[in-house]
């Protein structure tokens, strides 16, 4: 009996953790075009809504907030 509830808290630990940080992932990617052909591709973390920008010679820079 008490092995079968550890068992089970255990999957349900596995299945949250997975959930959370697996799927969907921590960070949401978007494309944007600035209308002159400057395109920019934004990493946005959905939980602490830190911002990056991607620049080719640098890579991932973050961006100040906007507070």
């Amino acid at each position: 009996m008490k092995r079968d509830v550890v068992r089970f808290l255990g999957v349900l630990l596995l299945i949250l953790v997975f959930s959370l940080l697996v799927y969907p992932t921590p960070f949401k990617y978007i494309e944007r075009g600035f209308g002159s052909g400057l395109d920019a591709t934004l990493k946005i973390n959905r939980f602490t809504g830190t911002t990056y920008i991607f620049e080719y010679n640098d890579g991932w820079i973050k961006q100040p907030s906007g507070n």
